[in-house]
């Protein structure tokens, strides 16, 4: 079967945009120009040479400085979120000390552009005299009274699309649900931290959806609610994009009981790639109600705008 579907120029995700553009083919059948679409990350490559009639992503330089942890632990203090929507973030060991907490309390370092748990450690509070804190790392508290799933902690990753000056959530997220029994107490790596082998069919670590989680209706209106809060941060990449110009988010979160959000970290580049059951379930149609919305510039059932 003959599918139509724009040009694609990508160097990331490309099986999952192209299966999206398939099951859209029927809808771009009836449209008279198909604008080509990239979604090209530089850090890989120089993108081809395309002329301006393209869907494409908002300029690495704005996608660099809003994926940094230090951006929004700074925008989090400059708006009043820190300590309610965001956790407390500090840029040196000095001002964390400033912080009064409980001796065995913990501290997450992060480098301040990794993901997927790389280069995070788990430090007490006590410990931080001791701490000579690396370059391009801040310290991040630990967010206490969380929802387990099934003993173990979890971390939720909800899916935002920004376009032509508006923000929208995709209906579903990821759950990254950890291997080893958690201990709120513990600063064991695999507990706290480690996610490294979700997509091994014999792995301890299991990807789950938020549809799958207990209250999702619930749990989705309160990452509405954040993502509402949270809007003026993300207002570089709002004022970055244009009715050609793009971006995509993976928002890092955290449940608290009764479905309270704590929002960790904002992916400018976040991995759409996973497993086949979340690729199948989740990826492929959140870049289909993009791609949806981009090509016929009408609101998509599974997007809500914020």
């Amino acid at each position: 079967m003959n599918f139509i579907y724009p040009k694609v120029y990508a160097n990331r995700a490309t099986r999952i945009v192209e299966e999206a553009m398939r099951k859209l083919s029927l809808q771009f059948a009836l449209l008279r120009h198909l604008r080509p679409f990239s979604y090209w990350d530089v850090f890989y490559g120089d993108p081809p040479a395309v002329n301006t009639d393209v869907f494409r992503l908002v300029s690495n330089d704005v996608l660099q400085r809003v994926d940094s942890k230090k951006f929004l632990a700074r925008e989090a203090k400059r708006l009043g979120l820190e300590g309610h929507l965001v956790p407390y973030t500090f840029e040196s060991v000095a001002e964390a000390q400033t912080l009064s907490r409980d001796a065995n309390s913990i501290w997450f370092m992060k480098p301040v552009y990794a993901t997927g748990g790389r280069g995070i450690e788990c430090i007490r509070h006590r410990e931080l005299n001791r701490l000579q804190l690396p370059n391009h790392h801040i310290l991040q508290t630990q967010i206490t009274d969380l929802e387990l799933f099934d003993g173990r902690k979890y971390t939720a990753r909800a899916y935002v699309f920004i376009f032509n000056k508006h923000v929208y959530c995709f209906d579903d997220g990821f759950v990254m649900i950890h291997g080893a029994p958690f201990d709120a107490a513990s600063t064991d790596f695999s507990a706290q931290v480690d996610h490294a082998d979700y997509y091994k069919p014999d792995g301890c670590v299991k990807m789950a959806t938020l549809a799958d989680l207990p209250d999702y209706p619930e749990k989705l209106a309160s990452i509405v609610s954040a993502l509402a809060q949270l809007n003026p941060v993300l207002e570089p990449l709002i004022t970055a994009s244009s009715p050609y110009r793009y971006a995509l988010i993976g928002i890092d979160l955290l449940f608290q009981q009764h479905n309270k959000v704590q929002i960790v970290e904002l992916n400018t580049k976040a991995n759409f790639v996973h497993t086949d059951s979340i690729n199948e379930r989740l990826n492929v149609p959140f870049f289909a109600a993009f791609l949806s919305l981009l090509y016929l510039q009408n609101s998509h059932r599974r997007l809500t705008q914020i």
